[in-house]
């Protein structure tokens, strides 16, 4: 639509402003053609033409076209001008451009270089191929109003591909630049670190993530919940493995493996277990190796500090786990009953592969009693004699396990009371608990006296190199009227005084009768 306005002021014969300057006094719109003939009735005077509404999608020509209309020197009545010299007066195309910013969905203030966008128009047609810059901004060439939409073709780097194809219109209602804002999603690789044993997660585990040429790409350290997380990992193949163990636990040397694909998802393992360091700590008995129960370990580390105190089991082990890595020394707080306490100290080494190095088995002392029977007379070993060990008052008998001929160790839970001597007159006794007792002799030799109860008192120095020792000498018989012994005239005297108390009484009671 073009309209005609007055170029001037139109003046009546007395000077009155009829027609004010750049009032409108026509308009029409174009025909088929794009031409406009205007018919109307003007006075002489100065004009222009100006487009008023253009087509859709078309900028709007806002230049004044002047034409003169003046007398003519012949009598006209039309005056035929053609307005701006007869060239077609053009409407340029609107045209807008797209603008993407990429952006990281976690951080808007992250623009992502390297992102790939199709456009495409109404029609599905691809007609720009654009790619995000340093700044995170692809801008699309200009372009006619209309529908069109994009999508993403390529991910950043790092991250995961989204497929979804974005419609948009361009308006007149729009800016020169049409823009939106794009997300992505960052890949990320969870690893998850796991007790091996009872699969609860472990945190302060450093782990390191290598790429397909050995590069190092990622080292993290496992959170509470036994997880650490690298985001932004190019599409492609990956190793993990452990490089710091946590606290307590030997290093994992297991290299594993995972895939991550355009979509950001993860096939492979991605789960490390680990074992808690292990230390068994042995304790046995020196005279026979048997284990020894109840003995009290103390382990002690560099710092001198006491880190663990146990109690070996019926194995004669103490199980120590979850110890850091170092060097550590262990000793025997308290022995258990009849034993000697130890006082030796070992060390070991732990290794970050939980290997155990070092001295990891002590030998306890038992209480050691040694009876030795012999002949009064000659000293020589004698034979054939059993024992029973008593409490000093007497009321009660121990038991005791055979070990070997002669050989015996306390046992409350033992069948046999009586212990013999061997043909050589020994008897060894382990295991006795601290304090003093009554050997008393049960089984007297054939053709010897018996010898009365003997006290022995065991202690911290009956060991086995230097035991508590008993010896213990019978006397022959006396064959009467033959030898002349030592026990003969002691025998007749006793003999003796008996008869003489017993003659005393029978006088003294017949006295008593009369």
């Amino acid at each position: 639509i073009f309209g005609i306005f007055a170029d001037q002021d139109f003046l009546s014969p007395t000077d009155e402003v009829l027609i004010p300057q750049d009032s409108l006094i026509s308009y029409m719109e174009t025909d088929d053609n794009g031409r406009i003939t205007f018919n109307t009735n003007l006075p002489f005077g100065a004009y222009y033409v100006q487009e008023l509404k253009c087509p859709a999608a078309y900028s709007l020509d806002g230049a004044k076209h002047t034409f003169q209309i003046s007398p003519q020197t012949n009598d006209v009545n039309i005056i035929e001008i053609d307005i701006n010299g007869g060239i077609p007066i053009q409407n340029q195309l609107i045209k807008k451009s797209l603008q993407i910013i990429k952006v990281d969905s976690r951080d808007s203030n992250v623009k992502l270089e390297g992102a790939v966008f199709e456009l495409l128009n109404s029609y599905g047609d691809v007609i720009q191929i654009l790619t995000t810059n340093e700044n995170g901004i692809a801008v699309s060439n200009p372009l006619p109003l209309g529908k069109y939409s994009y999508r993403e073709i390529n991910a950043p780097d790092g991250y995961i591909f989204d497929s979804t194809e974005h419609d948009f219109s361009l308006t007149t209602d729009d800016d020169y630049t049409y823009s939106v804002t794009c997300e992505n999603d960052p890949t990320q690789v969870t690893i998850h670190k796991i007790d091996k044993e009872t699969d609860l997660p472990l945190a302060n585990m450093t782990v390191g993530i290598f790429d397909e040429d050995g590069n190092k790409v990622f080292e993290g350290i496992t959170d509470e919940n036994g997880e650490v997380t690298s985001y932004c990992l190019s599409v492609g193949e990956y190793t993990f493995t452990e490089l710091i163990a946590p606290v307590g636990y030997t290093l994992n040397p297991t290299v594993y493996e995972f895939e991550l694909n355009s979509a950001g998802e993860v096939s492979g393992g991605t789960t490390i277990e680990n074992e808690p360091t292990e230390v068994v700590l042995k304790k046995t008995d020196i005279a026979d190796g048997r284990a020894v129960t109840g003995a009290e370990i103390q382990i002690i580390n560099v710092q001198n500090e006491v880190v663990h105190t146990g109690i070996t089991n019926e194995n004669g082990e103490i199980i120590v786990t979850h110890l850091p890595i170092g060097t550590y020394t262990f000793k025997e707080s308290k022995a258990p009953e009849g034993y000697i306490l130890s006082v030796a100290t070992l060390a070991f080494t732990i290794d970050e592969f939980g290997i155990v190095t070092g001295k990891t088995e002590m030998t306890n002392c038992p209480t050691t009693l040694e009876v030795y029977k012999v002949i009064y007379e000659t000293n020589e070993p004698l034979s054939g004699a059993g024992f029973k060990v008593k409490t000093i008052a007497g009321l009660k008998t121990f038991t005791f396990i055979k070990e070997a001929e002669s050989v015996y160790r306390y046992d409350e839970n033992g069948t046999i009371e009586e212990l013999f001597v061997d043909s050589n007159g020994q008897l060894t006794v382990y295991g006795l608990p601290y304090g003093s007792y009554w050997i008393e002799e049960s089984t007297i030799p054939t053709g010897y006296f018996p010898s009365s109860a003997k006290k022995v008192t065991i202690g911290e120095k009956s060991t086995i190199d230097v035991p508590c020792m008993l010896v213990i000498p019978n006397s022959e018989f006396v064959k009467l009227g033959l030898d002349r012994e030592r026990w003969l005239y002691p025998l007749l005297a006793g003999v003796l005084i008996l008869s003489a108390i017993g003659l005393f009484f029978i006088i003294k009671r017949r006295k008593g009768g009369n």
